[in-house]
């Protein structure tokens, strides 16, 4: 299984897949060892793991830069049809046009955010405020209006991205399993990282809906000493169908994940003390944890959490960033359909 999850990585990142069988030739050579040699088959084999995160930031570099190309040249060219510059085709539809943010939605966002602005006066405050929001107006109807002009120009994207196939089990996948966007994450329940991050992913599947499904898989870290076990629980649950509610209930008691407190957890929950114990002590799915591991690492996880959207590593979790990563899968599955 490990074998396969390596070739597929190294298809992914281009590498070469020939086998191991024949001696290596001078050029498929990346060192020799006294009479033993390591082919440049080891070292990609070696490195794919550590090299996925380092292609997933190329390729998002590329995609960005891309879409801004395209941008460019779409407005160039409705602005020739128009007869008018760039400028003054940018000032007619997203300056003349974008929604100016009215008082009481100033003051809204001020009342929403006011400890932001301290040592501001009310007055300086709201003036910021409404400037910050007009420019993520500004941007917000220019990324409408290109996006008007791709359908308009039917832009076509040739450009190949690298993507993995990440499995998961349909009891640890929440949301619309037939979505377009399927995210899948690899976490720890003892990460504070990781439960720092569940909002973010609440509102990313509260703004896509049914577009998004959510995939989760166990990477309990060394340093955490309870995370396996806890890991271990989460499995229990799933076998009474409450995988959702005690992840949940895991990452809010992160302060408490020992055994006790996972018995505990599970009575809360409603699940059968009795099996739920026997099942814990016996580490029942430990294969499925310890699977969740290996394939987290031949997938180039390093840490927790790691997401990936669509089988693309994501580099940053930031909320914007994860939302632009989404919204640019969603453009593209869109745009290959019309095609």
């Amino acid at each position: 299984m490990k074998q396969q999850l390596i070739t597929g990585l190294l298809a992914v990142l281009g590498a070469g897949t020939a086998g191991h069988e024949a001696p290596a030739k001078p050029a498929e050579l990346a060192a020799s060892v006294g009479e033993t040699t390591i082919s440049m088959r080891d070292l990609e084999e070696a490195a794919a793991p550590r090299l996925v995160a380092l292609r997933a930031q190329e390729s998002e570099i590329k995609e960005k830069v891309l879409d801004d190309l395209i941008a460019k040249q779409a407005l160039s060219i409705e602005a020739a049809q128009r007869k008018i510059s760039v400028e003054k085709l940018l000032e007619a539809e997203v300056l003349e046009k974008q929604k100016k943010a009215t008082p009481e939605e100033v003051g809204a966002a001020y009342e929403a955010s006011r400890e932001r602005y301290q040592g501001l006066s009310e007055a300086d405050a709201l003036k910021r405020v409404e400037a910050q929001m007009d420019a993520q107006r500004k941007l917000a109807r220019r990324a409408e209006f290109v996006g008007e002009l791709r359908k308009k120009y039917s832009v076509k994207i040739v450009l190949q991205t690298p993507r993995l196939t990440i499995p998961v089990r349909d009891a640890a996948l929440k949301g619309n399993k037939s979505a377009p966007i399927q995210i899948v994450e690899f976490s720890d329940f003892q990460c504070p990282a990781c439960s720092q991050a569940l909002p973010t992913l609440r509102d990313i599947q509260k703004k896509y809906g049914d577009q998004v499904a959510m995939g989760f898989r166990h990477f309990p870290l060394g340093i955490h000493k309870d995370a396996r076990n806890a890991a271990l629980a989460a499995e229990c649950a799933l076998e009474a169908g409450k995988f959702w509610p005690m992840h949940e209930v895991l990452f809010k008691n992160q302060n408490d994940l020992s055994l006790d407190g996972l018995k505990s957890y599970a009575k809360e929950l409603g699940l059968d003390e009795s099996s739920f114990s026997d099942c814990l002590s016996s580490a029942k799915h430990a294969s499925i944890v310890d699977g969740d591991l290996q394939d987290g690492s031949t997938y180039g996880v390093r840490g927790t959490p790691t997401l990936f959207v669509n089988g693309r590593m994501v580099t940053n979790r930031g909320r914007e960033a994860i939302s632009a990563l989404i919204d640019r899968e969603l453009a593209r599955t869109a745009e290959a359909k019309a095609q």
